[in-house]
């Protein structure tokens, strides 16, 4: 029984790994592939009364809100005499008070 197991994946691997069965090898630069094609989604711009900039970009598919804000600040813009004061801000607004 083991010789024929033994026979039999022999015939396999070696019918396998014969130049037949083996896809020839294409070289990258001759690939062809469509063109892709890519349209940017339409953003509307605001900009308030007091500098804030807002993207607006609507999308239907799907009921449901997703508001991301992103904040221009750290503590380069900071004061010398207020050193600190954009990280008190950041953990207020996270606490939300």
């Amino acid at each position: 029984m083991r010789v024929f197991f033994f026979v039999v994946l022999a015939s396999l691997l070696l019918t396998a790994c014969s130049p037949d069965f083996i896809m020839p090898q294409s070289r990258p630069d001759d690939l062809s592939f469509q063109p892709l094609e890519f349209n940017f989604p339409n953003v509307t711009h605001r900009e308030l009364d007091n500098g804030m900039k807002i993207y607006l970009r609507e999308n239907h598919e799907l009921p449901l809100v997703k508001l991301t804000v992103m904040v221009e600040g750290g503590s380069i813009y900071d004061p010398q005499e207020k050193a600190g004061l954009s990280d008190f801000s950041l953990k207020s607004f996270r606490a939300g008070e």
